[in-house]
């Protein structure tokens, strides 16, 4: 059976560089089996946040991308965004993966407005 959402994530193997790097063949490959409407990238630089209307069956999938990354943000998860996937954001406050993850459970399973989720420094 599968489950009704999947959480992903993305990692960054490539040395540090300033410069894009093309999908190689067997990441396209990878990506080529989803519905690119039906997965949710969760993009710090997103226009609109999570809700608990997006657990309402829009997407099957959550795509992690630009969780705890550097400072100054050198902004990797635009390699995903090009891709054309709907885009959400957990909010102003930068946070490790096992949190967003957390958070978004929060939000798509348990249908708790972001506003309403406390966070601690």
């Amino acid at each position: 059976m599968r489950p009704k959402h999947a959480f992903c994530g993305t990692k960054h193997w490539e040395e540090d560089e300033g410069t894009a790097r093309p999908f190689t063949p067997w990441v396209e490959l990878e990506y080529a089996h989803m519905r690119i409407d039906r997965v949710c990238l969760l993009d710090p630089k997103a226009r609109g946040g999570l809700s608990p209307e997006d657990g309402d069956g829009r997407f099957d999938m959550f795509l992690f991308g630009g969780i705890l990354g550097d400072d100054p943000p050198r902004d990797r998860t635009a390699e995903l965004r090009v891709m054309g996937f709907p885009t959400r954001h957990l909010g102003p406050v930068q946070m490790t993966t096992d949190t967003a993850l957390g958070v978004t459970k929060l939000v798509i399973k348990d249908k708790k407005p972001i506003s309403e989720i406390p966070y601690a420094n």
